[in-house]
């Protein structure tokens, strides 16, 4: 699967990137995990995910400071595959993988695509439960509540 990433890619659409096998990103987009400052976190194992793909460290600075990066700085922490300057050029290096990936041998593609999918354990009942904990706090509907109303939540650690 292929991701390409035309614009930003925050929260559930970072998520959405992170399950595919490569992703191109265009240089104006952002990237992020911002759910802490709506007092939730990321959902569909985005964290793991996340960790597994830039490190500990790198998710740790994502999703505790809720901060974007640029996709320069996606590039270096191997959240894209490749950088592109535009749509055009976005459109150019799809074409080329595809033309690459469907040279291989099929079935070395599927043993090679099945050995990666195992390599960590299955968290996602974890994840799952932690989810559902921190959407069921007062302090999350703060931080949803303050979105829609575009002002800066009040957390209360409840």
């Amino acid at each position: 699967m292929i991701a390409a990433i035309s614009g930003h890619a925050i929260g559930g659409g970072l998520e959405l990137g992170l399950a595919a096998d490569l992703r191109v990103g265009v240089q104006s987009a952002k990237f992020g995990a911002p759910e802490v400052t709506l007092g939730m976190i990321a959902g569909w194992a985005g964290i793991r995910r996340l960790a597994e793909t830039i490190g500990v460290a790198r998710a740790r600075h994502l999703t505790l400071l809720g901060s974007l990066i640029p996709a320069e700085q996606a590039l270096e922490w191997g959240l894209l595959t490749a950088l592109v300057e535009d749509s055009t050029a976005m459109e150019g290096q799809i074409d080329r993988w595809l033309d690459r990936l469907l040279s291989n041998g099929p079935a070395a593609m599927s043993l090679t695509k099945g050995l990666l999918s195992t390599m960590h354990t299955d968290m996602r009942h974890a994840h799952a439960s932690a989810a559902a904990q921190a959407a069921a706090t007062e302090d999350c509907k703060e931080g949803v509540l303050a979105f829609i109303e575009k002002r800066k939540p009040v957390f209360q650690n409840r």
